[in-house]
């Protein structure tokens, strides 16, 4: 009965410390650091997952529309309100986060130039 108990026991306590601490995502590069509305940044890494259901993806604080993903790469598009931050991938499954050493900023596509003296 002690055995069935501590191996009950032993067996619980590897399960959550491998919900705790299993799969945190680890951000190693983004493809792009600036970019217009709805570019595609890839990011690659560690500790993703294949199914994007389990996994969000902030630029700042804007959540970015994930188009793929393997246990290695994302691809994602960056959505509007993106500020100028690092990007972020959390795992659900893991409920861990990790975070890309370099800042994504959304630029502006223009359509026209203004020409000098415009204002004047």
């Amino acid at each position: 009965m002690k055995n069935s108990v501590f191996i009950t026991f032993l067996t619980l306590t590897l399960a959550l410390a491998q919900h705790t601490y299993g799969q945190k995502p680890e951000i190693s590069n983004l493809n792009r650091k600036v970019g217009p509305l709805a570019t595609v940044v890839t990011i690659s890494g560690s500790g993703f997952s294949t199914n994007t259901n389990d996994l969000l993806v902030y630029f700042g604080s804007a959540k970015g529309r994930i188009l793929s993903s393997t246990s290695n790469i994302i691809e994602v598009q960056a959505p509007a309100g993106t500020t100028f931050d690092q990007v972020s991938v959390t795992n659900l499954s893991s409920g861990q986060t990790g975070y890309s050493k370099d800042y994504f900023l959304l630029s502006f596509r223009a359509k026209a130039l203004i020409r000098a003296g415009f204002l004047t």
